[in-house]
């Protein structure tokens, strides 16, 4: 739910819609478009549940009126410092990430409170450099160089050390067509 657009909302809530709840008194925001108040107001009168996380990226919009995310929008993101956030539910377990990576997340972005479900098993799981470098905007996307240049760089000394199978993940298009490049780059210097 953290990126969907509010018109998803609108019509999960409008398939949803239910007249037998009570309905819960709410104030139309004026920075808000008719259709996002609608919608909310829809959603109050249903049954309906958003799992997501506030944390995660927003929604991918032109505008920014649909940038704004549901928990944005209802200070969900609060929870994190502390503050009980009405409706709202923390799953506070993490059961797909190294402990490692898990503590690392939970510091930095959700005051402390995200715990781990599993063991740690002694190995190194996360290794951490910081780029400089700021983001640029190019046709829709995102491109960082710096940080581009110490994917490549990481994964040219894991290669030298003998790894075989390395995954790069990034949330943005441009981003991944740039590595790709550097990677085809490296591989004819590797051979």
């Amino acid at each position: 739910a953290s990126m969907a657009l509010v018109p998803l909302l609108i019509a999960s809530a409008q398939a949803l819609n239910s007249k037998e709840l009570p309905e819960i008194e709410y104030e139309n925001d004026e920075s808000l478009y008719e259709a996002q108040n609608r919608a909310v107001r829809l959603m109050l009168k249903s049954k309906l549940i958003f799992v997501g996380d506030p944390m995660q990226l927003p929604p991918i919009a032109r505008t920014y009126e649909l940038k704004k995310s549901i928990f944005e929008h209802y200070g969900v993101e609060e929870i994190f410092n502390g503050h009980q956030v009405a409706n709202t539910v923390l799953l506070d377990t993490n059961f797909r990430n190294h402990p490692h990576i898990v503590n690392c997340a939970s510091r930095l972005f959700y005051g402390g409170l995200l715990k781990s479900g599993r063991c740690d098993d002694g190995k190194d799981s996360l290794y951490m450099r910081k780029s400089t470098s700021k983001m640029v905007s190019s046709e829709g996307s995102y491109i960082n160089d710096g940080n581009m240049r110490i994917v490549v760089e990481q994964a040219r000394r894991a290669l030298e050390r003998g790894r075989r199978s390395i995954g790069v993940i990034t949330p943005y298009k441009k981003q991944a067509s740039k590595i790709n490049a550097a990677f085809e780059e490296l591989k004819t210097c590797l051979l």
